[in-house]
């Protein structure tokens, strides 16, 4: 429900972290209290662009991958990497580092099951990541096809669009 309100009503993102971040508070951490903190970072960072608030979360940020490593996260590794690394690392951080965990979000996410959120979320924001980044646009372009062939398997037909609106940008480049 919380990442499909991205694409239909962003404005709910803040509404569904807090709400797992209260729980979080009335029930105690876990796994899932990962999910909220990064949905939480993540639809801030979405919805500002002032620079000390996204430091704020920056912060949070910190806070996730700590506990990333403290509960076994690779059932919610695809949806918190596209949360932190998508929306929120990548306005401090080298946008290669962000690019390279979208793609183990993406791994991830393909080897356990994960195919919604590894094939439909990690996939644009890799494309998304690398492009901005910079990488060669021959290699981008050979990427971006990768990824439209996973989605056509999975009958992916949002994700297509996506990939294929900066696939046509970067075949124009």
């Amino acid at each position: 429900l919380c990442f499909i309100s991205y694409f239909r009503s962003s404005n709910m993102l803040p509404f569904f972290g807090c709400r797992m971040l209260r729980l979080t508070l009335k029930h105690g951490m876990c796994q899932d209290s990962v999910l909220g903190l990064a949905m939480f970072a993540g639809s801030i960072c979405i919805g500002t662009r002032q620079i000390p608030v996204i430091r704020e979360m920056c912060r949070v940020g910190k806070a996730i991958e700590k506990l990333l490593k403290r509960f076994d996260s690779s059932a919610i590794l695809p949806m918190v990497y596209v949360a932190y690394y998508g929306h929120v690392v990548m306005y401090t951080a080298p946008l290669q580092l962000c690019v390279d965990n979208l793609r183990k979000g993406f791994e991830v996410g393909m080897s356990s099951g994960k195919y919604v959120f590894a094939a439909f979320f990690c996939s644009i924001n890799i494309v998304r990541a690398a492009f901005l980044s910079g990488q060669n646009l021959s290699t981008l372009l050979k990427e971006a096809d990768y990824h439209i062939q996973v989605m056509t398997q999975f009958r992916n037909k949002m994700s297509i669009r996506y990939i294929t609106a900066f696939r046509e940008t970067i075949s124009i480049l």
